[in-house]
C-alpha cells in the first residue's frame, strides 16, 4: 500500500528540520501528514495513480485516515465520533449548566487561552513542535472545522484573568493548562464567575482537582491532537451535539 512516507523527504533534526515533496520539491510549512495528504492529491509531479490513491482518503474528524467505503462496510459518523470521544475525555463534568452557547451565524466562535509555561523557548512544552507551527497548525484545524478562532498566550494570570472576564458570552473556551490549576485559585474563582462553557486541554495529563461546573469536559494527556479534539467538542456543543 502506498503510505504518504514514501512521498516525502525529511532533511535535519528537531527545530531544523524540514519536509518537502519528494516529486516537486515543496517545502511543507506543516508537519501533519493530513496537509502532506492534501498536497499530493494536486501536485501535477505526482503520478496520476497516486493521486487517485491519497484522493480516496478520508480524513476522520478526530485523528487519522481512512481509505474510502462503501456505506456498508462504513462505520456511522456518530459512532466513530462517540467512540473517539469516550476515549479521549477523561474527566466529564456532572452539571452541565442550562445557559449554552451558541454558534453565530453558523460559525462556533473558540477563545484558545494558552496559560504558563506553554512554551518554552519557542517550543511547545506539550509536544515536539515549535510555537510558530503548533499555531498555524490549529489555525489551519480550525478553519477546516468552521470554527472563528481567537489565540492568545501568557506567562502572567492577571493577564489570562482578564481574557476569561471579558470574553464574549458566545465563545466557548478551551483553556491550555500545562500544570495543575488546583495551584492557580484565582483562575478556577474566574471560571466560576462567567457563563461560558469550558474545556480544559492538559496535552501531558496532570491532577487539576475539582472544578467548577463551566467546565463540561477536561482532555489530558493526548499532546497536539487534544486540540484538535477540543475543537472538535465545541463544535459539537455548540451545535446541541453534546
Amino acid at each position: 500500500m502506498t503510505k504518504i512516507d514514501e512521498h516525502v523527504v525529511h532533511s535535519g533534526k528537531g527545530k531544523a528540520r524540514t519536509t518537502k515533496c519528494a516529486h516537486c520539491d515543496k517545502v511543507f510549512a506543516s508537519r501533519s501528514k493530513d496537509r502532506w495528504r492534501q498536497h499530493m492529491r494536486g501536485c501535477e509531479s505526482v503520478p496520476p495513480e497516486t493521486r487517485r490513491y491519497f484522493a480516496s482518503i478520508e480524513r476522520r474528524p478526530f485523528g487519522g485516515p481512512r481509505l474510502s467505503t462503501t456505506p456498508s462496510e462504513a462505520p456511522s459518523e456518530q459512532q466513530i465520533a462517540g467512540d473517539s470521544m469516550e476515549v479521549a475525555t477523561t474527566t466529564i463534568a456532572a452539571a452541565i449548566p442550562s445557559q449554552t452557547s451558541q454558534a453565530v451565524n453558523g460559525i462556533t466562535e473558540v477563545l484558545l487561552i494558552h496559560g504558563p509555561c506553554s512554551f518554552v523557548r519557542d517550543s511547545w512544552a506539550g509536544g515536539n513542535v515549535s510555537k510558530m507551527d503548533l499555531l498555524r497548525e490549529v489555525q489551519t484545524l480550525a478553519a477546516e472545522a468552521e470554527v472563528s478562532l481567537v489565540t492568545h498566550d501568557s506567562n502572567h494570570e492577571g493577564q489570562i484573568l482578564d481574557w476569561l472576564l471579558n470574553a464574549k458570552a458566545s465563545e466557548v473556551i478551551v483553556l491550555c493548562w500545562i500544570g495543575p490549576l488546583s495551584t492557580s485559585p484565582t483562575v478556577v474563582h474566574a471560571l466560576e464567575l462567567i457563563a461560558n462553557h469550558v474545556i480544559i486541554v492538559s496535552p501531558k495529563g496532570v491532577e487539576h482537582g475539582a472544578l467548577p461546573s463551566t467546565v463540561i469536559g477536561v482532555l489530558s494527556g493526548f499532546g497536539q491532537q487534544s486540540i484538535e479534539l477540543a475543537l472538535a467538542a465545541a463544535k459539537n456543543l455548540c451545535a446541541g451535539q453534546l
